[in-house]
């Protein structure tokens, strides 16, 4: 749909809830943070559309955080990360620096349901199970990709694009990648490539069965930045 003028023809009746025909691009490098202070900084008004604007996050999400259990699991994830992946924690606090974003609500997107009553990831689920992402792979002479990125409504047009070269202490490239992000996250939970020819596509499972002590998927996902193949 098309936005269309009214009244005297300087007006429009506005593109809030329309999905736009474009998606911003970001061109950055430098350190993990550095990194993500730029993205934050870039896409600061996106980042706080997504914040003030998701039901579950909101409805759900905080209310479970803070809760003493609330507070318990998002302690224990934040400790196995800064432990296990530093440069991501890094890179995120750098987002939340760069947007003028508290840091716990943008870690909390990365838990999600995990850190939410049972009863509660419900409600998520519902709405999971009217969307979801989907990968198709054509292996054949020349081989194709596709990807459909599918979630929560209130996703539309909080995404953009980051290509990224991530630098070390002493300037040496780390990782260089391509991807699609969300808004507020660390990129790399969507579809992407990266420098040595890995092309790459992400579809969550929600088991109904998880563990709040353990390494989340965006850790994971985002790690693909420097790989050259799976295993």
């Amino acid at each position: 749909m098309n936005p269309e003028r009214k009244g005297n023809g300087n007006e429009f009746n506005g593109l809030k809830g329309h999905r736009l025909d474009q998606i911003p691009v970001l061109h950055c490098r430098g350190t993990h943070r550095m990194v993500g202070y730029t993205v934050g900084r870039q896409f600061k008004s996106i980042i706080g559309d997504l914040i003030s604007n998701w039901i579950f996050f909101n409805r759900i999400l905080i209310p479970s955080y803070e809760t003493p259990i609330g507070k318990e699991i998002y302690d224990k994830t934040l400790k196995l990360c800064s432990r296990k992946f530093p440069q991501y924690v890094d890179e995120l606090e750098g987002i939340a620096e760069g947007s003028d974003q508290p840091f716990y609500k943008l870690f909390l997107l990365h838990l999600e349901s995990i850190i939410a009553s049972p009863a509660a990831e419900d409600v998520l689920w519902e709405t999971k199970l009217n969307t979801g992402c989907t990968s198709l792979l054509c292996n054949m002479d020349e081989v194709l990709i596709g990807h459909t990125e599918d979630t929560c409504p209130e996703f539309l047009n909080n995404v953009f694009v980051v290509a990224a070269e991530i630098l070390g202490e002493h300037g040496e490239t780390l990782e260089k990648f391509t991807t699609l992000t969300y808004a507020g996250h660390l990129p790399g939970y969507t579809m992407g490539f990266n420098s040595a020819g890995l092309v790459y596509s992400i579809n969550t499972l929600y088991p109904n069965r998880t563990y709040a002590e353990g390494t989340r998927k965006i850790q994971l996902t985002q790690n693909h930045g420097k790989k050259k193949f799976l295993k």
